[in-house]
């Protein structure tokens, strides 16, 4: 019997997982929409793909002309759960993976309840009660409405164990309970949504400053928090190192000065907490809101033993948790407060550039269920029928946050991975296969306001100058501003359709959805190739290879003058690159050839002849770690036409070899090790020194 008391609350928990869940769990023709298939699908695919031809996923050749996935923090590939997620899938239909991330996710949805429980029944709570708690996460708005942000929910999936370990060690600083907070924090900031990661961090530093405060538990437990956050950042250095270096050379770092005041949530969100369609979250029919974020119901039950709570028995632990809640309320709502308008301001710009005001929402979560299960608690008459309330208030949030529209969507299974179709038209996508895999490397194609080429290209296998990535390199960005005139931003919309730099880029195809008129025809020299139901496909006659030869090469001292060259009219990349960390113009260079041997991820090989000492410019990305290597020997290798990889070739028959090796990857893991490695002496000296005291003491 007691045995059945303790497991009970965690059948509970699993019970209402399935139910929440049960459509996507239990419906082959039913998925977690937008974010989830058609982001982070692909890049686990890549990397399930790259693993089975014996390389890691570190290079992306097929989107932006090259772009370093692995410094992502998105597809978190250093994320133990996502490892293995990938692992057991293997290769294999890309909806197979889609249903591995859906169960990975549910399982954190799952994993973040127990530990609620957990924390719960250390601030006080048993039974029902702190199951309450568990429950009102678990089910609350935050995972409702983010379920297609999974770095998110897995990000939110740590906060209460983190929390719980706050708690721990202000009990007794212990080397065990430090390494369990360090690991939590490890965890979030690998979950690969760095919003979401920087809100639980302070949220956790705001947790035991409240905590040292109200319930006196000194200063040394903020140290503590403090010293487990910088343990967190050492081992989680192999995803860190890269995606700062990343950051500083991509449109992230520009984020700041976008943002404006900071963003926020407007007052009306507030409605939900009562309403829970008041905004149509739950049916998709309030265009004015974005769908996700219209959904703030905490469960009518859990809101009112959370309100109950606060006028009954206050206690220290309960005003932590207070504070905690008015933070985030605020934090939520951003710029549409004054207090949170302000706080926005005096941040610095390395954390105003990744801060959003939605990475509160776990922390609004679990502090009102928190709160709520202090409130049941408090109702002394009600405790025989604690179970019962439990299940009414997990039946309420179920009913209104289960298969909804803002986590639930019905695909047809044979085309959920973009693998087979692009937004339903199978003819188009299997036309650009044919087109781009007739040459070797494939051609690229763009859109001409048709971008959907671009965002799946990891799925599709058709290669692209553009992409959406919100860590795409500036310097591509930059260079196509040409193209739209507008700033350097995800998503490189093509408006004016310039025939040279869309032939530096090796694009061969343009899609659009409306034909291009006369003016852009005579002056691009495209010509209409296909056409598809509501498409049009043009081609580049002029396209560039990949690798090519130029006739001079013009000096630039950085990428804005690089950048000023090229827009001028005599710029022609088929006899002129603009080339950086070259003191003089050189003219009169000699042509050449160069033929594509191998072409993989991370390495290149060419056949190269030069009649005369000659520069080799071409259309893919440049980014530190990339090597070349001439007949074995390192060369330098130079910016070329603002983002490009370019190199000096003497004159005769050699072979180039291109490699990419990070050395920011390599930094990073041999910093995650050592931190690894430190930690894990020192808990193994600690069991010793644990184990010497026993035998003194028995003996």
């Amino acid at each position: 019997m007691k045995r059945l008391e303790r497991i009970a609350p965690y059948l509970a928990l699993l019970l209402f997982t399935l139910l929440a869940y049960r459509t996507i769990l239990f419906t082959s023709d039913t998925f977690i929409p937008w974010d989830l298939p058609f982001y982070h699908v692909p890049q686990a695919v890549f990397a399930s793909e790259s693993l089975r031809s014996g390389q890691l996923p570190l290079w992306d050749p097929n989107t932006y002309c090259g772009r370093p996935i692995y410094a992502q923090l998105q597809p978190a590939y250093f994320y133990p759960f996502r490892v293995l997620t990938v692992l057991l899938v293997g290769p294999s239909p890309h909806v197979r993976m889609l249903r591995a991330l859906e169960i990975e996710l549910v399982a954190h949805v799952f994993l973040a309840a127990v530990f609620t429980l957990w924390l719960a029944r250390r601030l006080g709570l048993s039974g029902a009660v702190a199951l309450m708690a568990a429950a009102g996460y678990q089910l609350g708005f935050f995972f409702a409405s983010q379920a297609e942000h999974i770095g998110f929910i897995e990000t939110g999936c740590w906060l209460p164990l983190a929390w719980l370990s706050v708690i721990l060690l202000a009990e007794k600083p212990t080397l065990p309970r430090f390494t369990l907070l360090s690991l939590s924090l490890t965890l979030m900031l690998l979950a690969g949504f760095a919003p979401a990661a920087l809100g639980a961090f302070i949220a956790v530093g705001l947790f035991a400053t409240l905590h040292a405060i109200l319930l006196r538990s000194g200063p040394r437990l903020v140290l503590l928090t403090i010293a487990a956050g910088a343990t967190a950042i050492l081992l989680a250095a192999i995803q860190l190192i890269p995606a700062v270096e990343l950051t500083s050379l991509s449109i992230g770092h520009l984020r700041a000065t976008w943002k404006g005041s900071g963003g926020g949530l407007p007052l009306e969100i507030l409605k939900t907490l009562i309403r829970p369609n008041a905004l149509g979250s739950l049916t998709g029919g309030d265009p004015t809101h974005e769908i996700t974020l219209s959904y703030f119901y905490c469960g009518i039950v859990v809101l009112a033993l959370a309100a109950f709570s606060l006028f009954v028995r206050p206690s220290r632990i309960k005003f932590t948790i207070l504070g905690l809640t008015l933070v985030s309320v605020f934090g939520v709502l951003g710029d549409y407060t004054p207090i949170g308008k302000a706080a926005y301001s005096m941040l610095p710009a390395f954390i105003a550039g990744p801060y959003y005001p939605t990475s509160w929402m776990p922390v609004l979560s679990l502090s009102v269920a928190l709160l709520g299960a202090f409130g049941l608690q408090s109702l002394q008459f009600l405790r025989r029928w604690a179970w019962a309330i439990v299940l009414l208030a997990a039946a309420d949030l179920i009913w209104f946050g289960s298969a909804r529209a803002m986590n639930t969507a019905k695909y047809d299974p044979a085309s959920i991975g973009l693998d087979v179709a692009i937004d339903g038209e199978p003819l188009a996508l299997a036309a650009m296969r044919e087109a781009t895999r007739s040459h070797f490397p494939p051609y690229r194609i763009d859109g001409k306001n048709d971008n959907t080429w671009a965002s799946w290209t990891l799925l599709t296998g058709v290669p692209s100058a553009n992409g959406i990535d919100p860590l795409s390199a500036e310097r591509l960005l930059t260079a196509r501003m040409r193209l739209h005139g507008g700033i350097p931003w995800a998503l490189s919309t093509v408006e004016t359709v310039e025939p040279k730099l869309l032939s530096l880029m090796n694009v061969r195809y343009l899609m659009t959805f409306e034909p291009l008129d006369e003016k852009n025809l005579q002056q691009s020299r495209f010509t209409l190739s296909r056409t598809f139901p509501g498409r049009y496909l043009y081609e580049n006659p002029n396209v560039l290879p990949r690798f090519f030869f130029v006739g001079s090469v013009l000096p630039s001292a950085s990428k804005d003058q690089s950048l000023e060259l090229l827009n001028k009219d005599e710029w022609d990349p088929a006899r002129m690159a603009v080339v950086e960390g070259i003191d003089a113009p050189r003219q009169r260079l000699g042509d050449g050839t160069a033929q594509v041997v191998k072409y993989a991820n991370q390495e290149v090989v060419l056949q190269v002849h030069a009649n005369g000492d000659g520069f080799l410019s071409s259309s893919e990305l440049h980014y530190p770690g990339w090597e070349a290597y001439l007949d074995g020997a390192r060369i330098p290798i130079h910016y070329s036409n603002v983002a490009f990889r370019g190199i000096f070739i003497p004159q005769g028959d050699h072979q180039v070899v291109y490699k990419f090796r990070p050395a920011s990857l390599m930094l990073g893991a041999i910093v995650t090790l050592l931190a690894a490695v430190a930690l894990s002496l020192a808990l193994v000296l600690r069991q010793r020194r644990v184990n010497l005291r026993e035998k003194k003491v028995v003996f």
